[in-house]
């Protein structure tokens, strides 16, 4: 699979979960809240989906103790930050909580199987 079939993959499952958000939400299924959660967590974890995959791409000519130093140096700048974007979301803005975080959680986790499945790619080659 190439690396412009990866990311159009990739768009198309994020286009059609913001699709089934908002139907579910002009067909009164679930809440204004509960819509917004969504798409915040959405928001929040392609933000860090994004930062990996640049800070993949950056370090990947480099020898393999280097790349994952960087890799890693990475993954402790982004945690935080995710962590601190959605205590700060969860405080000042009227989200549906439980919604917030589960969709967080399932979104972070479908979006780390994609950074993984990334990275294999990129050493394979």
């Amino acid at each position: 699979m190439t690396e412009k079939k990866f990311f159009l993959i990739i768009t198309f499952l994020i286009f059609l979960e913001l699709l089934v958000d908002n139907i579910l939400y002009f067909t009164s299924v679930i809440s204004f809240k509960a819509s917004l959660s969504i798409i915040l967590a959405n928001i929040l974890t392609l933000a860090n989906f994004i930062g990996s995959i640049y800070s993949i791409k950056i370090n990947w000519r480099k020898d393999l103790r280097k790349m994952l130093s960087n890799y890693l140096i990475g993954i402790g700048i982004r945690m935080p930050l995710l962590l601190g974007f959605m205590v700060i979301s969860l405080l000042f803005l009227d989200l549906n909580s439980i919604i917030f975080i589960f969709s967080l959680l399932i979104l972070y986790i479908f979006f780390l199987i994609a950074e993984i499945l990334f990275l294999l790619k990129i050493v394979k080659h």
